[in-house]
């Protein structure tokens, strides 16, 4: 679907998943308890790590890498098949070599040269060294493929999970549509595996971070006691979908700053003129095919919007109700983590609950700094990461 350049196609295929992760789906009690589940467990495993070593670091970006795996691999594949990468080690070979910077390069390569990476992959007589360079993670494209191969079966067979209950996994929601003789977007089950694959990696580039002072942290820890008192309160409010938790406007600020200094995907987002005339925008001519981009790292810098830009400063997005009208509208008119239109990010409500949920479960569970191996490179963008090396040193709260 993210490929998918013909509008009226592109359509159909949001359409056929966009339920699932519609707001009313995202939030209701079973998903937003199968969310906090997730998230007490990835508390856990930081109780566990901090431990092991002498200054109570943990090394934070390949676990949350897991924490994304875990959560979208449930709203992708389904309860029954979803992966459990943070409670679970043995399982994280499975994305391993994702978060690596050889991935990246492989990514590239894959790129420039498709059609070589694809006679590679299926070659029975090259070395697995050789092969394995142009594997794209078959094991999760198996476990994807299996679950839509059962998702298919389960619709074909008219079981109760495609009957009256909702459903509630994407796997789930194209093979049901693939029964539809009419469909015009009908997906193989290739299809709908790669589609999980493309689900899943597109969690793998959000973006977490930490609030750069004493006092913000302590600002938010306030609200998020006088909210919930502890991660039992926050527990609670998840089978209500998560209403006193939208109602906490420290966690909302430093979440929207920190997507708009580090947006998950900072380059270029391309567009393709596929009208059949040219366009005429602004007095500029866009001739049809023209590929068109926008840089969320770019808008997200327009000083006449957000005043000293490359500062982390979460108070602007709490001083809107000062601001006079326009200026409101144009810091969220210009606030494009996310895109906007047609194309905008598809998880868009998840990846907000999963934020919201994570930061206010770490803060009301601990107090943080950064470990003594963090530098300042780790936080630049890059090409190619130069690896999982994220130290951040976990206090847990004592609480008077």
């Amino acid at each position: 679907m993210f490929t998918t350049s013909e509008h009226t196609l592109h359509g159909l295929r949001r359409r056929e998943v966009s339920h699932v992760y519609g707001q009313a789906n995202v939030r209701t009690p079973t998903n937003a308890g199968d969310l906090c589940s997730v998230t007490m467990s990835l508390i856990k495993e930081i109780s566990r790590a901090s431990a092991k070593t002498a200054d109570g670091s943990v090394e934070m970006k390949s676990m949350f890498h897991y924490f994304a795996c875990d959560v979208m691999s449930r709203f992708v594949f389904g309860p029954e098949t979803h992966l459990n990468l943070v409670g679970d080690p043995a399982q994280r070979p499975l994305v391993q070599d994702r978060i690596s910077a050889s991935h990246f390069r492989k990514l590239l390569v894959h790129g420039w040269y498709p059609g070589l990476m694809r006679a590679i992959s299926k070659s029975t007589i090259l070395p697995a060294t050789i092969t394995s360079l142009a594997s794209r993670n078959s094991q999760i494209l198996q476990i994807g493929t299996s679950a839509a191969k059962e998702a298919q079966q389960a619709a074909a067979n008219g079981d109760e999970k495609h009957g009256t209950r909702s459903v509630t996994s994407v796997v789930d929601k194209l093979a049901i549509r693939m029964l539809d003789p009419d469909n015009k977007a009908r997906l193989s089950t290739n299809y709908i595996a790669s589609e999980a694959m493309d689900h899943i990696m597109a969690a793998l580039f959000r973006h977490m971070s930490l609030p750069e002072n004493r006092h913000r942290q302590e600002a938010l820890q306030k609200e998020l006691d006088s909210t919930f008192g502890d991660c039992e309160g926050l527990e609670q409010d998840a089978a209500l979908g998560y209403r006193k938790l939208d109602a906490c406007p420290q966690v909302l600020a430093v979440i929207k700053e920190t997507l708009r200094l580090n947006p998950p995907i900072p380059d270029s987002l391309e567009r393709v003129n596929t009208s059949v005339d040219n366009l005429s925008i602004m007095g500029y001519t866009i001739p049809k095919g023209t590929v068109i981009s926008s840089q969320p790292y770019s808008i997200h810098r327009d000083a006449t919007v957000f005043p000293r830009p490359e500062e982390w400063i979460p108070e602007r997005w709490l001083e809107q109700i000062k601001d006079d009208e326009e200026g409101t509208r144009a810091k969220n008119r210009q606030f494009w983590a996310f895109g906007s239109g047609s194309r905008m990010c598809l998880g868009m409500h998840l990846a907000w609950m999963e934020m919201k949920v994570v930061v206010a479960a770490m803060y009301l569970t601990y107090e943080t700094q950064l470990g003594s191996r963090w530098e300042e490179a780790d936080a630049d963008i890059r090409l190619f990461p130069r690896g999982p090396d994220c130290p951040i040193i976990f206090r847990v709260r004592q609480r008077s």
